[in-house]
């Protein structure tokens, strides 16, 4: 029950919460039959809460143990069908939970249910796929020990985040082809601990190639820059938010092959560009799109149509105004690891806005009867447009930023970002 509230509620905040969501692949996700989705981890939470939202099967999550302390909770994140699996660090008595935990895998997987795992274990905000935990492979044929399943699929799904720690960003997610356990089954009968590794291993192989990969981390700052001049080349519109292709993921993961293939003397030069490039942005005070435009934009017309506008919605951004910066002020007093910063901030913000929005509306059902109803609809719709519209302005107040400068310093711009568009486009 609670997890079918929820999902709604969470597929609307992630509307908000990202600007654009590419996915692609959804075909692959069988309608029915035991299923087991195998993601990366590059958040602490986000990416199986965006699988339940916008999938259909119904998920049942494998989480991290240690947060099924206080019976209260736990109640709750059972309703939400989340699974505790506990590490060694959480104890050996904990530990021994694990079997029981393994028994309830099974009997989902029996029962033609999903299963929902992040496959690194681990949590790191990096763009490449590290080693993978043999949990997924392990549940897959603890099933077919348990039950005889044979039929369970495994489905491979990238997240991949334009940045995975800030809001109003991209996400792009690829649904891989389905890995058939019974394929393995064979080799299961002749050596258990090998199948198990060639699992894992197909598992990994699917994964990658559903992944931006950059091998250096120090080169991910060059690799942005380099995917940020992409997109403003291929700029998407505000609408649709969620876009049913992949077409940007396909070109990000040509143009991060090359740059690990690169010979060490041009990977220098080409990074030493990038991030002057992106020094001189933030130096004054613009984005990569402004560079594009040139004086053409940014019309005074036009800045003042979005100033009205920005205040027509202003009573919208006022009512988010408290549960969000709520949220805000919370996230930034008491999360400090940055791989959870990002989820944290989602859900509180969802949760206040939630129980700000049934506060208004029992309030003002009290107050004003049931035409509150309709004025809160139109607190929430506009404050939802006030988003899309405040950065339309930002984007136009930048680009004025960016026209006022010398001629020279315009020109500079634009010859570090064509020598790059340039590398791109030789590419890929």
């Amino acid at each position: 029950m609670l997890y079918a509230v929820v999902r709604p509620v969470a597929k609307t905040g992630f509307k908000v919460f990202f600007r654009h969501i590419h996915i692609q692949g959804l075909e692959n996700i069988p309608r029915e039959g035991p299923l087991l989705l195998a993601a990366n981890h590059p958040t602490a939470f986000i990416e199986p809460c965006v699988a339940a939202c916008f999938q259909h099967r119904t998920l049942h999550f494998i989480v991290r143990g240690d947060i099924f302390k206080n019976p209260f909770y736990i109640k709750i994140l059972k309703a939400l069908h989340l699974i505790p699996i506990f590490r060694f660090k959480d104890g050996y008595t904990n530990l021994k939970q694990n079997q029981e935990t393994f028994r309830y895998v099974n009997q989902v997987l029996q029962e033609r249910k999903t299963i929902f795992i992040l496959a690194e274990g681990r949590t790191i905000q990096e763009k490449k796929l590290r080693p993978l935990q043999k949990g997924p492979a392990r549940m897959a044929f603890g099933a077919y020990d348990a039950y005889g399943v044979k039929d369970t699929k495994i489905i491979p799904i990238g997240f991949n985040y334009e940045q995975a720690n800030a809001w109003r960003k991209d996400v792009m997610i690829q649904c891989g082809t389905p890995i058939s356990v019974a394929d393995f089954i064979p080799a299961y009968h002749e050596n258990p601990l090998q199948a198990i590794q060639s699992l894992t291993d197909e598992i990994a192989s699917g994964l990658a190639k559903n992944l931006v990969i950059i091998h250096d981390v120090q080169d991910e700052q060059a690799c942005d820059i380099l995917f940020e001049i992409t997109k403003n080349d291929h700029s998407s519109p505000v609408f649709p938010i969620v876009i049913r292709n992949n077409e940007r993921l396909i070109t990000e993961k040509k143009i991060a092959a090359a740059f690990n293939n690169i010979s060490e003397p041009e990977k220098s030069k080409l990074s030493t560009i990038a991030n002057i490039y992106r020094h001189q942005l933030e130096q004054y005070k613009i984005v990569d799109a402004n560079v594009i435009v040139g004086k053409s934009a940014a019309t005074f017309p036009a800045i003042l149509l979005l100033i009205i506008l920005q205040i027509l919605f202003l009573p919208g951004a006022l009512y988010y105004f408290i549960p969000v910066m709520t949220a805000r002020m919370m996230t930034s007093k008491r999360v400090y690891v940055k791989e959870f910063q990002a989820p944290v901030l989602f859900a509180l913000s969802a949760f206040f806005v939630l129980i700000w929005s049934i506060f208004s509306l029992t309030s003002g059902i009290m107050l004003f009867g049931v035409r509150s109803i309709i004025m809160i609809l139109i607190l929430l719709l506009f404050g939802f447009l006030s988003i899309p519209v405040y950065e339309a302005l930002m984007r136009n107040l930048s680009q004025r930023r960016f026209n006022r400068l010398q001629a020279e310093t315009q020109q500079e711009l634009f010859s570090s970002r064509n020598t790059m568009r340039e590398w791109i486009q030789k590419n890929i």
